[in-house]
């Protein structure tokens, strides 16, 4: 049991440690563009919304 729930913690700290690493991949976060709606690309890897935001940016920035 105990063993079990320490591997869940060292999971869940792993998770934290490797997005919290992550931060360097995004784009210029929050940064209103003229792509609206654009599809998922190599410059925005999840697309952006109306505004013309990364999505994949406005993701990283949420986990922190």
């Amino acid at each position: 049991m105990r063993r079990g729930l320490l591997l869940v913690l060292l999971t869940v700290v792993l998770a934290g440690v490797v997005v919290w690493q992550l931060g360097w991949l995004a784009p210029e976060q929050a940064r209103i563009g003229d792509e609206q709606w654009a599809a998922a690309s190599a410059d925005h890897w999840f697309g952006t919304n109306r505004l013309g935001q990364d999505i994949f940016a406005r993701a990283l920035a949420g986990t922190k």
